[in-house]
């Protein structure tokens, strides 16, 4: 679970597909307002499984 800091960040988030096509999971990147990667840890995180999947951007 992503507990990075308390309150509302922002953040890109992208969808994994399995190997059918349907949703798997879900990975995301916590950010500064400037668009780089935030200082503070866990930066990213991921929802369900992703492993051996691709989050096409």
């Amino acid at each position: 679970m992503l507990r990075a800091a308390a309150g509302r960040r922002i953040a890109l988030l992208a969808a994994v597909p399995g190997g059918d096509g349907s949703f798997a999971g879900l990975q995301r990147v916590l950010l500064k307002p400037d668009g780089t990667k935030a200082d503070i840890e866990p930066v990213k995180a991921s929802l369900g499984v992703i492993a051996g999947g691709a989050a096409r951007l």
